[in-house]
């Protein structure tokens, strides 16, 4: 096998073990509560889906625009950028305070919350793995 087939092959594994693991998270969390299951499926599922190597070899406009909804996916799947999207879409830019998102997290983790779990377990590691697949270096 040459090494661009074995690099090709390698991304392939991490990105089917990012979507087993969205996939195994989901499941669990639809069981504890199916609302903060399904919230984070729209964000988590497209994010999981979508990644490829940014370093391509030949650029079109369709790579160009896979690379363009990948980095937006990612950037929107992490919990701080999307808790602040969501926060300024919501309420507006000029009431959006740096360490809401700390204190937002803090509360969920003293109520036991299962949106906490979910984040924590489920969200991060796979958005880990989603930019361990766009930094990969094929």
């Amino acid at each position: 096998m040459s090494n661009v087939q074995s690099q090709r092959s390698e991304w392939a594994y991490l990105k089917s073990m990012t979507i087993a693991t969205a996939f195994t998270g989901l499941c669990l969390m639809s069981v504890i509560n199916f609302a903060t299951a399904e919230i984070g499926a729209l964000l988590l599922v497209p994010m999981c889906l979508m990644p490829v190597p940014l370093r391509l070899k030949v650029w079109t406009f369709g790579t160009s625009a896979h690379v363009a909804c990948n980095l937006v996916l990612t950037s929107l799947g992490f919990p701080p950028v999307a808790f602040y999207v969501l926060k300024g879409a919501l309420k507006g830019i000029d009431n959006i305070r740096i360490g809401e998102f700390w204190t937002w997290m803090e509360a969920l983790s003293e109520w036991n919350s299962a949106t906490f779990v979910y984040i924590s377990m489920v969200h991060l590691p796979c958005w880990g793995l989603c930019m361990l697949i766009l930094l990969h270096s094929s």
